[in-house]
């Protein structure tokens, strides 16, 4: 699949916690949801998106993009 999901790689470059970023988000997702979201979800709603880009944001003091967090790269044809 070209799609990346980022944001265990963001965390780790600004020494972020999950933890930390579960305690943002309380309330919007929970703490096992926000685990697993660290990992290679099958999927994430536009809102989840948002709360989490937020959170970041607030957690970073710096702006945060979707980019950030989620890339695409084309699959090599070759194998």
């Amino acid at each position: 699949m070209p799609l990346r999901w980022k944001l265990k790689n963001y965390l780790d470059a600004h020494g972020i916690s999950v933890y930390a970023l579960a305690k943002k988000v309380e309330g919007h997702l929970s703490r096992n949801a926000t685990y697993h979201l660290t990992h290679n979800p099958k999927g994430i709603q536009f809102d989840t998106l948002e709360a989490i880009i937020s959170a970041l944001r607030q957690l970073t003091g710096t702006p945060v993009e979707v980019t950030d967090l989620l890339g695409y790269q084309e699959e090599n044809e070759n194998g």
